[in-house]
């Protein structure tokens, strides 16, 4: 994101995908970070999505609010990352009891971590990656999805609560809005900054054209991919909102997330 934004030619050439709670470390840990995410040239996001706090299916853990009588190690990637960041907040603001294990490198890590017994479960998995690398754990229900953090119930999880729903103030309910907002931009493509007019646009239809292919669409669906497709305006409109929230509630969420 650093290269894409400083150095990359601002001509249309380059374009990248990032993590999708990347642009928003520009606003929680600015100091970070060297790209201010408003100036980007959005494109698309591939998927809005959800992410999932689950257990496996043996853990006494029954439902999210047991979190909050009992403590669950949880395995986690590094600092910064959804899987860390997540567990962090629902601990600090909410009171569940997450021990985190972090250091795995990936989320496959954390799923063989779970399968063996070394933690019961993880915060901050999205749906899509759950489902394309471990589908069959969720079709048997060997993993029990205890929360999802979105700002609206996703349809093939409805009777699972958002972690929104736990919130027992209106600073609260804000804060997880803030946490949930990076799903609404999921799996985003980027261009560099000032690139020339008709070139975002260019990019931009051939982009949608893309994800609204049959055979692109097909194609997903049997790689366990889902593609719910965000047009880069509404990315741009979504990052304009979040840079006019109060500061004090940044700053609020920045403390949470350590």
């Amino acid at each position: 994101a650093n290269h894409l934004y400083s150095l990359a030619p601002k001509d249309g050439t380059i374009i990248a995908s990032i993590e999708t709670a990347l642009p928003f470390e520009a606003f929680f840990a600015p100091q970070s970070v060297r790209f201010d995410p408003q100036k980007f040239t959005w494109l698309i996001g591939l998927n809005s999505e959800i992410t999932t706090c689950y257990v496996w299916h043996e853990s006494p853990i029954r439902q999210f609010s047991d979190l909050f009588t009992r403590e669950a190690k949880f395995g986690a990637t590094g600092s910064g990352a959804t899987p860390v960041v997540e567990p962090r907040v629902a601990n600090a603001l909410l009171g569940t009891k997450i021990a985190l294990v972090t250091g795995y490198p990936g989320t496959g890590d954390i799923f063989l971590a779970v399968e063996r017994g070394e933690v019961e479960g993880a915060c901050g998995t999205g749906w899509t990656a759950l489902n394309a690398a471990k589908a069959d754990w969720v079709r048997d229900g060997k993993l029990r999805i205890l929360a999802q953090n979105a700002l609206k119930r996703h349809p093939a999880v409805k009777d699972v609560p958002l972690l929104l729903e736990f919130a027992k103030t209106d600073e609260q309910r804000q804060l997880l809005e803030l946490l949930a907002a990076p799903q609404g931009m999921g799996r985003p493509i980027l261009a560099p900054p000032d690139i020339p007019a008709e070139r975002r646009d260019m990019l931009r239809k051939a982009l949608e054209e893309v994800v609204a292919d049959p055979a692109f669409i097909a194609d997903a669906t049997k790689s366990g991919l889902f593609i719910n497709p965000v047009p880069g305006e509404e990315i741009a409109a979504l990052l304009a909102r979040i840079a006019k929230i109060d500061k004090a509630l940044i700053e609020r969420m920045s403390q949470l997330r350590q």
